[in-house]
């Protein structure tokens, strides 16, 4: 079948969105947008129209695009993605952008730490963009270590960052003192497993939900950091915009009257708090 004839059996008969018919025909003919509008009679081997059908029939099933094709961008970076680790999405690069903005004010950072890595697309962008610093990244999944150690590697950073297997800080014996620590760890009320869309199902459910109100983690990871002699300078952690009100007591119960910040996502929704001591 040729471009025109394919895109036109994805999206009419099959009901794929334009977008979806689009990056997965490019991801199989390894060609860009550009080229499938600009060479419309480009005719496709019987090898990639099957794949590019079986394709149409993971994503008809609700199978994410990330996974279908194995990776996605993040910060103008490709990372490689599994079963295993979350699709990074658009909204945790406010993490990397505000940990950024940290870093300019405050040149005597010795320390960039994130928690729960997963597919490890925060540390390395952060690396990618910052230099004479350490890198360390924890996870208490070896799959998804094995996966951002990839990632790393693929993004020419492989030696920049120490990754280490743990719950939280548990395992990580460093000091603190003069670093960032970033975390974008399971934040969904269980509540949420019933509402929110088929896509979902595909993620690892350990990286998604975090007890009755969302807050398992972080209120974990916050009691961990309270009994450190040595505290970070500044926590940034991602949450769910209802969660505000809670986020706060939790920091102010378990750190003290401390200065907290939050920030919006593009859609005005509140998803970051900056904790700093």
């Amino acid at each position: 079948m040729k471009i025109c004839q394919i895109l036109k059996f994805a999206i009419e008969k099959k009901k794929l969105s334009n977008l979806d018919a689009e990056v997965l025909l490019c991801f199989v003919i390894q060609k860009n947008k550009a080229f499938i509008y600009s060479y419309p009679e480009f005719e496709l081997s019987k090898i990639q129209e099957n794949k590019f059908k079986k394709f149409i029939k993971q994503r008809i099933k609700k199978k994410p695009v990330a996974y279908i094709i194995g990776k996605k961008e993040f910060y103008s970076l490709d990372f490689l993605i599994n079963k295993n680790v979350l699709i990074p999405r658009p909204e945790t690069e406010i993490l990397v952008q505000e940990s950024l903005k940290l870093l300019e004010k405050n040149k005597n950072i010795k320390n960039i730490i994130e928690i729960g890595t997963g597919s490890g697309c925060l540390i390395i962008s952060l690396a990618k963009n910052i230099k004479n610093k350490k890198f360390y990244a924890t996870d208490i999944s070896k799959q998804a270590l094995s996966i951002a150690k990839k990632n790393a590697e693929n993004n020419n950073i492989k030696n920049k960052i120490k990754f280490i297997k743990s719950d939280l800080l548990k395992n990580l014996n460093i000091n603190f003192t003069n670093s960032i620590l970033i975390a974008n760890l399971p934040y969904l009320p269980n509540k949420y497993k019933k509402q929110v869309s088929k896509d979902l199902f595909f993620e690892p459910q350990k990286a998604l939900y975090a007890g009755k109100d969302g807050l398992f983690f972080i209120s974990k990871l916050l009691k961990q950091i309270s009994k450190l002699k040595n505290k970070p300078k500044y926590i940034l952690l991602e949450f769910d915009s209802s969660q505000k009100n809670e986020i706060k007591k939790t920091v102010q119960k378990l750190l003290g009257k401390i200065n907290i910040k939050f920030i919006k996502d593009l859609a005005g929704r509140n998803r970051v708090v900056i904790i700093s001591f």
